[in-house]
Formats: structure tokens, C-alpha cells, sequence
């Protein structure tokens, strides 16, 4: 009886070893859209002609999951504010309503928020944003703006309902965040058919070494001040205090108005001209065939330690076209701009970001970057060389496999030896025994638990003495 239940219970747990690990493979070779968001982690990221969005819920119901449903809008990730945005009138965003969504107000003073672009006036409101069920949501203290403020493009929000601040609320711990010391981090290439991803979560199998090209400390809104410089080969352009951001919805690198003049200026010493915009201006060079003879951007931080961002020229120029024998030129655009609040339209910036470098989503694409705030009072932003052969999504990596095997083979061979192993037997050494019937040292084997039919004694017999009948004669 005892044996039966021990082979049935281990076949139960067997079972379930195999079911959930096929689970798990079945997921990892499907797309991502079979992966439940409750508890995947895994958010996909779309792209349009300016920048990165996410499909965000308005109420809890993952019914339509990962498809957009009725109550899923898409917003812009903001991660330089903690200020997550919604809309009744801004620019070209996509109005909130409040009698469909919960919109109740905690007070009726106006906020004012700045954001890169323009500047949003509104009220705290108590709202529900799902941007993944089992790692962020937001329940209270939304913005519902009112009225914005701008020099910027009229259509600035097109198509967007809103922006999500990434940035961290510390209050009662993290309030965006489920958990109190939140990582998360971004893969700006695509992956199983998704533009991009963000994961909460860091795996570092989307990155092409195990050690951060540099690592940025930043404050509770991911922002980092710094001060530095930036390096054109030979030349230098001091950089005074100052701030950087990563802005995946912004549509070129920017650079505060004096160090973007620098640049340009510092060109000229390789032969290139540029004219026209200070938004993605027009260049010409001559005598020169290859993009890579073009100058690096080295931008050094000083930190508690240096952090060295390295602008490629693949990265900053766009549209380069080969040498022409006739013209005796090369032309490209520069992916850059001057920003300012003193400045209009594709310049502008509010006035908290005019002393600000803005890294856009072309340069996040050539990294792995990992949000850790592993520390509330010191957070920091690792920047990992990015993998061109990333994993599929909810994948086991391959040291799992190894556990797995493991903890596999040690279940099958516990069920072995609880299920095969024979009965005990209890048998104890033979006694020495000293008696009429024994000489010494001669072993006596006496049954002791074994049962056999006939149990046996062995006895040493002496051997009889010989007699003779005819005696033998004497002469």
C-alpha cells in the first residue's frame, strides 16, 4: 500500500514538472502575443514617424490583451517626470473623458507641470492608468490638464492620449510602481515582431557584454546633472552644469543653443559646411567619400564616476550620400537641433529644459538600458552595449535549462529509490559461540529477522575416533 502511494505521488509531481515546463517552452517559441500581461513584464513598444509609444489601459480589463481594446489609448513615456498626463485640452492630444473614466478630483487648485515641449496646467485626479497589471499602475494623483502652453508644433501629441511618468513617486513607497525599489529597461530594436520592448526586469541576454559601457546616476525623475565636455577629436566644448534625459518620443539629439553653435563650428575644421535650420540642418563636405571619417561626439560626464556617452557618426547624420565626382561633394543632414525657450516651433523647449542635452531614441537604440532604483536616493541608468541577436520574449535562458535539468533529475530519482529499492532486511552478524557442541571460534549462524521456511543451526560436529578391530601385532 505504502508503495503505491509513493509511486502515485511521484508521477503527480512528474506530471506537473513536465506540464509547466512545456507551458513554458510553448510560450517562448510563440509570439508575444499568447504572453498574459498580468504577469509577463513585457510590454511591446510601436513606432511612428516621430518616436516610441505604449498602449496603455484606462481600466482594469485585460480582456482584449495584447490587442487595443476599447478602453486602450496610446501614450508617450516620459523618463524625466513622475507626472503621468492626462488630457481634456492640450495641443493635438486625444481628449480624456471623464464621464466614461473614473476623474474625480482632489482638489480644485491648478497644478502646472513643465514638460520638454510646452508647460500643462490642470488638476490632481484620481484616475486609473494599467500600463502592465502586474508591475505598474497608476490609481491617484494623475494630471488632467486644462490648458498648455507652447512655441512648439501645433500637432505636438497627435494621436496620443496622454504621457506615462516613468519617474518615481516616492511616497508610502513607490506608488507607480508595485514594488519599492523598481527595475526596468529598454531593448530599441525589434524583437518577435514588436518595434521595441520594455521589460521590468533586467536580462541581460539583449546586451552584448555582462559589464555597462557607462552607468548615469540620476534623481527620482531619471534626470542627471552633470557637468563635462564634449570631444571632436582635437577639439573640446566645455560643458557647464547642466542636465541629460532620454526622450524616446523626441525626433532628433538636442543640444542646448551655445554648445549646438560649438558643434557646427568645430565641423568646419573637417570641411563641413552646414547651412540653413538650426533643426536638422543641411551639410556639405568636401573631398570626403566615407561616413566614418567623420568626427566621434564623445560627451565625458563627471559623476561620482566618469559616464561616457559616444555619438556615432551613424547615429547623428542622416541621409549621407556617396561622393560626387562632379560636384566634388558629399551632403548629409545632421540628426540634431538647437533647443531654447527663446526659440519657436521644432526648437522650442520650456524653460525648465534649456540648459538640457535630450538623447533621442536613435541613440538609445545602441544600447541595452537598465533603470535600477535599487536605491530611492540614488538611482541609476546602466547603459549595456545592445545585441543584434536578441532572445524571444519570456524565454528560458539557457542556464534555466540547466536548473530545470536538475531539479528534474533529482524528482526521477527520488521516485526510483522510494518506488524500487527493496524490502529492508535486518540481519545481524553471527554470534561466537562457546558451548559443549562447538569448538572455540567455530561460528554459530542463528536466524535473527530474516524469515526463512526452516530456520538453520550449524554446528560444528567432532569427529568420531577411529577403532579398530584387529589390532594390529607387535614383534
Amino acid at each position: 500500500m505504502k508503495k503505491s502511494i509513493c509511486l502515485l505521488l511521484c508521477l503527480l509531481v512528474l506530471g506537473y514538472a513536465l506540464t509547466d515546463t512545456n507551458q513554458t517552452t510553448s510560450s517562448s517559441n510563440s509570439t508575444y502575443k499568447k504572453v498574459d500581461v498580468t504577469k509577463s513584464g513585457h510590454i511591446p513598444l510601436y513606432k511612428n514617424s516621430r518616436g516610441f509609444y505604449a498602449g496603455v489601459d484606462l481600466t482594469r480589463d485585460n480582456s482584449s490583451w495584447p490587442y487595443f481594446g476599447p478602453n486602450t489609448v496610446s501614450m508617450e513615456l516620459a523618463f524625466y517626470s513622475n507626472q503621468t498626463l492626462l488630457i481634456t485640452d492640450c495641443l493635438s492630444f486625444t481628449k480624456y473623458d471623464c464621464n466614461k473614466y473614473q476623474c474625480n478630483q482632489f482638489n480644485w487648485s491648478y497644478v502646472e507641470t513643465n514638460y520638454p515641449y510646452f508647460t500643462a496646467d490642470g488638476m490632481s485626479a484620481e484616475a486609473q492608468v494599467y500600463l502592465d497589471y502586474g508591475h505598474w499602475n497608476l490609481n491617484d494623483y494623475a494630471l488632467i490638464a486644462t490648458k498648455c502652453y507652447s512655441s512648439t508644433l501645433n500637432n505636438y501629441g497627435s494621436g496620443l492620449s496622454g504621457i506615462l511618468g516613468m519617474g518615481l513617486i516616492p511616497e508610502n513607497g513607490v506608488r507607480n510602481y508595485n514594488v519599492s525599489n523598481p527595475i526596468f529597461s529598454l531593448y530599441l530594436k525589434p524583437v518577435s515582431g514588436m518595434d521595441a520592448i520594455l521589460m521590468f526586469q533586467k536580462d541581460l541576454r539583449y546586451a552584448s557584454s555582462f559589464f555597462p559601457a557607462f552607468t548615469l546616476q540620476a534623481d527620482q525623475n531619471w534626470i542627471t546633472n552633470f557637468t563635462g565636455y564634449i570631444q571632436m577629436e582635437e577639439a573640446y566644448i566645455t560643458l557647464n552644469p547642466m542636465s541629460i534625459i532620454l526622450d524616446l518620443y523626441a525626433d532628433t539629439i538636442g543640444f542646448p543653443v551655445d554648445i549646438f553653435s560649438s558643434i557646427l563650428q568645430n565641423f568646419a575644421a573637417y570641411g563641413v559646411n552646414c547651412y540653413g535650420s538650426m533643426s536638422r540642418p543641411n551639410c556639405t563636405r568636401q573631398f570626403a567619400s566615407s561616413l566614418s571619417t567623420l568626427p566621434r561626439l564623445t560627451i565625458f560626464l563627471h559623476l561620482p564616476h566618469t559616464g561616457i556617452i559616444d555619438l556615432k557618426p551613424d547615429v547623428y547624420v542622416l541621409n549621407y550620400s556617396s561622393y560626387s565626382p562632379s560636384s566634388q561633394v558629399t551632403s548629409f543632414t545632421l540628426n540634431m537641433k538647437a533647443l531654447s525657450s527663446k526659440i519657436t516651433q521644432e526648437n522650442y523647449v520650456t524653460p525648465a529644459f534649456d540648459n538640457c542635452i535630450i538623447l533621442n531614441a536613435e541613440v538609445a537604440s545602441q544600447y541595452y538600458i537598465v533603470f535600477e532604483a535599487t536605491s530611492l536616493k540614488f538611482p541609476i541608468i546602466s547603459f549595456y552595449s545592445a545585441t543584434n541577436n536578441p532572445p524571444v520574449p519570456g524565454s528560458i535562458p539557457w542556464w534555466g535549462f540547466g536548473i530545470g535539468g536538475v531539479i528534474l533529475a533529482g524528482i526521477i530519482c527520488a521516485c526510483c529509490r522510494c518506488c524500487c529499492r527493496p524490502k529492508s532486511i535486518n540481519v545481524q552478524r553471527p554470534l561466537i559461540l562457546n558451548d559443549q557442541y562447538t569448538q572455540p571460534g567455530m561460528p554459530v549462524v542463528i536466524n535473527s529477522g530474516y524469515q526463512q521456511p526452516q530456520p538453520q543451526v550449524v554446528v560444528y560436529q567432532q569427529p568420531q575416533p577411529q577403532v579398530y578391530y584387529n589390532p594390529p601385532t607387535y614383534n
